[in-house]
């Protein structure tokens, strides 16, 4: 990105080189960029570890996002993901121990999802 190269703060443009390397799966780079840059690009750092497997990680960093800025689409729908993704173990161990039927466990898990939004 050649306007990086002449201005390297222009928020527009780290935001597009952000946008890009998430598209491109490119996560880790997009976790060093969100981390380096002097802009607050939160959902892009949240995404990247999501992306990354770092869910409590990101969790954290939702909150902050909800406790700053508030709600929006885009972070119900990473908080809803974290949500299952931390959920599911807890409802799996659940699954083994009383033998749940699997359409049981499906109902149990995306009740948590939904009441996490």
């Amino acid at each position: 990105m050649q306007v990086l190269r002449l201005e390297p703060t222009d928020k527009d443009a780290l935001q597009t080189k952000l946008f890009l390397l998430l598209q491109t799966e490119q996560y880790s780079a997009a976790l060093g960029l969100a981390d380096s840059a002097e802009h607050a690009f939160e959902f892009g750092r949240a995404y990247s570890l999501y992306r990354l497997h770092r869910e409590h990680e990101a969790a954290v960093v939702l909150d902050g996002i909800k406790s700053t800025n508030g709600s929006s689409r885009g972070v119900n729908h990473l908080e809803a993901q974290l949500v299952c993704i931390i959920a599911a173990p807890s409802l799996v161990h659940i699954f083994f121990i009383s033998e749940l039927h699997y359409t049981e466990l499906q109902t149990r898990l995306l009740s948590d999802c939904i009441r996490s939004i």
